[in-house]
This record gives structure tokens, sequence and C-alpha cells, in this order.
């Protein structure tokens, strides 16, 4: 795991950002375009890069997120991603935004929407991400700042709205009334205590609980198999994959066809488990994905 250090404290309050007005004769407005020159100029010479500053602006309430992001001549996802707007229809007419003064995209520690769900699956830690602190509603909040990324392109579809994300939208959570216990991404090793990469998502219940498929499909897979322990794998349509790992048992047998919801065995700890858990996969094409995003 990469270690952050911290690269730039905000204001100590939201009120002390310079408000900008829509209006190129404004004079907090020309100083915002300053900045973002400065990083442009600065990137294109190779230069070391201008201190990270913050603006905000009052949205008119006629105008969307588009629409700013032309009047400003930024980046949509960057203002998405640093005002947690999970779709470029989200409303933001009447409301007040923070700007920055250089693009790129903000994660925050705790992913709250899908978009920024996306973006913590999709991404390891390295040395060009930073970590800021804003202050929002009293309290202080630290996010990861990486310059210059934009989304990618299941990201921007999610975000414009203009592409399913698969067969699996509406995804049924395989194990009622779990617990959310270990994510997707980068995590310790429960057993090495290194960081190392989490293929699916942990959901712990009492051992028994039924386990039911995500989505229709066909049984490719019943038995054992390495850490997983007793696991069924489900293939769906366009190349689609749903894995359910250290059950107790199982319910299915080799082929069968199975309606979203059909019970495919019991909550386990067969395999390489610390207790009592559902461990739950999606994968496309073999290369597995965040299952949160897929879900109801």
């Amino acid at each position: 795991m990469v270690r952050i250090s911290l690269f730039f404290l905000l204001p100590a309050a939201l009120s002390a950002y310079p408000l900008l007005k829509l209006d190129f004769r404004d004079p907090v407005f020309k100083q915002y375009q300053q900045e973002l020159e400065a990083y442009h100029r600065a990137r294109a010479r190779n230069e070391p890069l201008p201190t990270l500053l913050f603006f905000q602006v009052e949205v008119p309430r006629d105008m969307d997120l588009l629409s700013l992001s032309a009047r400003l001549g930024h980046r949509y996802d960057t203002l998405a991603t640093l005002n947690l707007l999970d779709r470029s229809s989200a409303p933001i007419g009447g409301r007040t935004l923070l700007v920055p003064s250089q693009p790129g995209l903000f994660l925050y520690e705790k992913a709250p929407n899908g978009l920024q769900n996306l973006i913590r699956s999709g991404r390891v830690a390295n040395d060009s991400m930073r970590e800021i602190r804003i202050q929002q509603g009293g309290e202080w909040i630290s996010l990861l700042f990486m310059p210059d990324e934009a989304l990618n392109p299941v990201e921007r579809a999610w975000f414009l709205g203009i592409l399913r994300l698969s067969p699996l939208d509406g995804l049924l959570e395989p194990v009622q009334g779990a617990r959310l216990t270990s994510k997707f991404g980068m995590r310790r090793d429960p057993f090495t205590g290194h960081p190392a990469f989490h293929n699916g998502v942990d959901l712990a219940a009492p051992e028994g609980t039924p386990v039911r498929a995500a989505a229709a499909g066909e049984v490719i897979f019943v038995g054992t198999r390495g850490d997983y322990g007793n696991l069924v794998i489900i293939k769906h349509e366009n190349s689609y994959e749903t894995w359910y790992g250290h059950l107790k048992n199982t319910f299915v047998r080799l082929n069968q066809r199975v309606n979203s919801g059909y019970i495919l065995g019991e909550v386990g700890s067969t395999g390489r488990s610390t207790g009592p858990h559902l461990h739950f996969e999606v994968r496309k094409n073999g290369r597995t994905q965040n299952p949160v995003p897929y879900w109801k």
C-alpha cells in the first residue's frame, strides 16, 4: 500500500473560500482562471505544479453540471467527484459547489455513491495521489486527490447514464441481512497482515443462512476449489459470472438453470476463511468487478 502524505490544508471554513461569480468581469473569476491556466502551463512544461486552491460558486437555478463545466472551462468529472455528484443529471441549481484550481478526481475515504465505488474499485494507490482535507458542516473530511486523472469509459458511462453497467443491473444481494465486512479492492490480508487485492466482497451472516442466486443463469461449477472452499459459479449473459464461496453446503447441480433468488446453498466457513461469511464475486470475461454498484 502506498503511503499517502498530506498535500494541502484548506482554509478553516467553507465561507473563507473565495466566492466566484459566473461573470468574466468578476475579479475572483479572473483569479480562478489564472490559477487554472498556471496549472496547465506548468504541466505542459513539466514544471512543479502550483498549490491546489479551492473556490466556491453559487449555481444558478436553471443550470446543470455540464453547463456549469462549460462555463467554468473545467472538467465535469472533477466537479462531480469533489462535490459527490453521482450522475450528470443530479440537480445542482441553487447549490453552492466547490471548484478546484486543478483537474483530477477526488476520492472520499468512505465511498458514499456508485461513482465513488467504481473509482475506488478501479484504481490502485500510487505516488501521484495526495491526501487533502476540506471542512464541511463544521467537520474536517479527508479525501484523496488524483491530479489530472479522468473517468474511465465504464465510470463515464455510469455517470452520464448512457449505458447500463451490465445485464446484472439490479443484482439481488445474495445473503439477506448480511453485514459487509470486507470490500472489493486493496485490503490488509487477514492471515498475513500484508496488503493484498480482494477480488470480491465478504458478507457476514450466521452459519446456515440461505445463499441465493444474485441473478438468473446457469450453474457451471459446483464443488471445492482451493481458498474458496465449497464454491458455486453461475454463468450469466454477456460473459458475466457470479461466484459464491465458503459455503457450508450446496443445493444445486452442474448445468442447472436457476432464477434470481434461487437458494444455492448456505453460509459457511469452508476454505480459507476467518469465520462464517459468503465471499461473493462478479466477473466479466474472467476479470473481477466490484459487485456493489450492480446491487439494487
